[in-house]
């Protein structure tokens, strides 16, 4: 049976659509991605926690949903919202469909909306409150009053004790590669990590041991590296800022991914502005000031650094050409760099995977 579901932003815009995810009302920012695939990734990457999702890509479903594609235990998202869901499930890895996966886990989703428009309101107007509502008694005025008090997403909670990670990349016909224990250990600061990232590391031939964001220094002290996650929020309102500041004088190699990074921009001063448009999606191109080189790269953030306040020790390696972005940092007094975009986990992308086989290598060396 078909339940209706209602769209509203906090400009009053209204979309009427179907449920096709768990009952109830949501709200939260609504963002969009412009990737063509990764609906499954985007939904359980904490980067999107307290979003709802919005695909540009007009069907979602097709490939169905997995465990092994998961980027973390549970669903980040709040909510998703899809043009058009596809009737069928048609890949042999599916083990549930898309609406199974989203009632599973208690996430509501509209479909059958125009989400060409929704887009085209979020790049003219920027952030957006939003709310979904399903089911019979749907109320227009109260979802509008609803996306007006939309919040900001909490620092994600991730990590209480550290354990070793295992897996590294896929590879077909041999299986995921193994963590080498006598490889350089690597600290991974759980800011919202990625399985992803961690498996980009271990292939890269790193130890890797995930720890809480709550983590002292001097508690990574047997450590040869750290690396900070990507993660939900802005760096200026995240509980490990004070973190990012002692390790900035730990002598010890650091990289930090997305958050990861600017939160080890603002330690030293720098300040954030919001992204407008949010950028969630793949294909964005960023290049290498340095080399002129130009890579496609995953983003999956809400906040940039504001170039002219990095301190002056802090040099821009990689800038966004959509948006001029600070993409890329490298610290002249340290071991220290990082990369706003996300690894795609792929042997031999290039992006934020080259720049941490590279780190790894360092190590290594």
């Amino acid at each position: 049976m078909t339940v209706p579901a209602l769209l509203a932003l906090e400009d009053g815009s209204v979309f009427h659509g179907v449920s096709i995810g768990a009952s109830g009302q949501v709200t939260a920012e609504v963002v969009f991605s412009t990737a063509a695939s990764g609906y499954q990734e985007l939904l359980t990457d904490p980067a999107l926690a307290g979003k709802l999702l919005s695909l540009t890509y007009p069907v979602a479903g097709s490939v169905g949903v997995n465990a092994e594609d998961a980027e973390s235990d549970a669903v980040a998202a709040s909510g998703l919202i899809v043009r058009e869901l596809s009737p069928i499930v048609s890949n042999w890895r599916a083990e549930q469909s898309l609406p199974e996966y989203l009632q599973q886990h208690g996430i509501v989703a509209i479909a059958e909306i125009d989400t060409r428009r929704l887009t085209r309101l979020i790049r003219d107007k920027g952030r957006m409150g939003a709310c979904i509502q399903t089911g019979d008694n749907l109320d227009e005025a109260a979802a509008i009053a609803a996306a007006k008090q939309a919040a900001e997403p909490a620092p994600w909670d991730g990590a209480t004790a550290e354990h070793l990670w295992q897996e590294g990349i896929w590879h077909w016909g041999q299986g995921y590669s193994q963590n080498n224990a006598e490889a350089p250990k690597v600290a991974v600061v759980d800011l919202g990590v990625t399985r992803t990232l961690l498996r980009v590391l271990v292939e890269a031939g790193a130890n890797v041991t995930v720890v809480p964001a709550s983590v002292s220094a001097e508690a990574l002290a047997s450590y040869q590296a750290v690396v900070l996650s990507n993660g939900p929020g802005a760096a200026n309102a995240n509980p490990a800022l004070g973190l990012a500041k002692d390790l900035l004088t730990a002598n010890k190699p650091v990289f930090g991914v997305g958050l990861g990074m600017r939160l080890l921009a603002v330690a030293q001063g720098a300040q954030e502005e919001r992204l407008t448009p949010a950028q969630y999606g793949g294909s964005h191109p960023v290049r290498c000031v340095e080399s002129a080189k130009v890579e496609h790269t995953d983003q999956r953030s809400s906040h940039a650094l504001v170039a002219a306040s990095l301190p002056e020790q802090v040099v821009v390696t990689h800038i966004s050409l959509f948006d001029q972005s600070v993409q890329g940092l490298k610290w002249q007094n340290a071991s220290v760099q990082g990369f706003q975009s996300v690894p795609k986990g792929s042997v031999n992308s290039a992006g934020a995977d080259e720049l941490l086989r590279n780190f790894v290598a360092a190590l290594n060396a």
